[in-house]
């Protein structure tokens, strides 16, 4: 694959991760694992490929209105003894947001004009409000990040 993306004139790799990665939600955090772990392999890609001129960016939505949510396998147990009804909310919210969420088409229109700009971002990140989190997780103290995130998802 490196043979041939150094053959082009401006070589690209385009990762999706998830604004998830960088700001992780209980109850989903198997999935925002993954999300972090594209960053990190971006990252890594992103100092290997430098020498040959082929540039690596993550993309970071965050929610995209789409069936994502109505074909969402809920787990067994949506309340227990140990997080009693905090699971059921969390998802709530989720889902909420997610039906909230930008059109799939705007997050379409960053990656195609990624894809025609002569340098990359390190990474994207797909809306305002989304923008602004990740900013903010930057500059505030984890234990508040912790704080706000636990008051929004449970």
């Amino acid at each position: 694959m490196i043979s041939l993306l150094k053959k082009s004139s401006n070589p690209k790799i385009i990762n999706i991760g998830s604004v998830a990665g960088e700001i992780i939600i209980p109850f989903q955090t198997f999935y925002s694992m993954t999300k972090s772990a594209i960053s990190s392999f971006s990252e890594g890609l992103r100092i290997e490929l430098k020498p040959f001129n082929i540039q690596v960016t993550t993309v970071l939505p965050g929610d995209i209105k789409t069936n994502f949510t109505k074909n969402r396998e809920l787990p067994l147990v949506l309340e227990d003894e140990h997080y009693g009804d905090r699971i059921r909310k969390s998802l709530a919210r989720m889902a909420k947001d997610e039906e909230q969420g930008m059109p799939a088409i705007k997050v379409t229109k960053i990656i195609y004009s990624l894809i025609n700009k002569k340098k990359l971002p390190m990474a994207k990140t797909v809306g305002f409000k989304y923008k602004l989190f990740v900013f903010l997780k930057r500059l505030l103290p984890k234990s508040l990040i912790s704080f706000i995130v636990k008051k929004m998802y449970g």
